[in-house]
């Protein structure tokens, strides 16, 4: 959902990086790819300066793996950054992780990171990294909306061998506030992929899986 006219224009990251998601703000950019050197690049677009800060999640079943292994695992990732760009959220697309973080000074600190489940998923690093999922792995989250106060978290939990190609179709909307406080779980009375807040009307909308626009009433 847009209003007013938008235009476009071209950031070039830093080089020698597979950059995979991105959000830009009115100062900087935040990005996740395959770093080694942090999960999250902090780009800044007044003096075109490339900060990397945090790590990534773990996985029990894995302990010790490589940061470019870690960073192959999470890479399917929904990024928004709070109105006032004072934080931002990220969550991930093949498991329950979603992290909540803070930008102060020209850096990154995390508020917290939520575990709802990891993914399910056979690791190698040998001869090269490599990950593969299961056909019983849960899918997480397939868009996000934030507010000045809220993060509202379209959530499956549904994995591809019970559902199919529905799995990343959404009945449920999770709603967080910024310090990752879980505040209420809402049922949806459709499937939604993705969720949009409108904040002249100070409503939110969510798309279905059949292209229609739906009302949610879950503020």
């Amino acid at each position: 959902l847009a209003r007013g006219e938008s235009q476009a224009s071209v950031i070039k990251l830093p080089a020698g990086q597979q950059h995979l998601i991105a959000v830009k703000a009115k100062d900087f950019v935040v990005s996740t790819g395959f770093y080694e050197e942090g999960r999250y690049l902090l780009y800044s677009l007044v003096d075109g300066s490339a900060r990397y800060f945090l790590s990534y999640p773990d996985h029990p079943d894995y302990p010790g793996l490589q940061e470019k292994t870690k960073a192959m695992l999470y890479a399917s990732s929904i990024l928004r950054v709070r109105p006032d760009q004072s934080a931002f959220v990220c969550a991930d697309m093949y498991s329950g992780v979603i992290d909540f973080c803070r930008i102060t000074a020209d850096s990154i600190e995390r508020v917290k990171m939520i575990r709802l489940h990891y993914p399910k998923v056979e690791i190698m690093e040998t001869p090269s990294p490599r990950v593969a999922y299961y056909r019983d792995n849960r899918f997480g989250f397939s868009d996000i909306a934030v507010t000045e106060d809220k993060v509202y978290a379209l959530y499956s939990g549904k994995s591809y061998q019970e559902a199919g190609g529905e799995a990343a179709v959404c009945q449920t909307l999770l709603v967080y506030d910024w310090e990752g406080n879980l505040v209420k779980s809402c049922s949806l009375g459709a499937d939604l992929i993705n969720v949009n807040y409108d904040s002249e009307e100070e409503l939110l909308y969510g798309i279905t899986s059949k292209g229609s626009l739906v009302k949610i009433n879950c503020l």
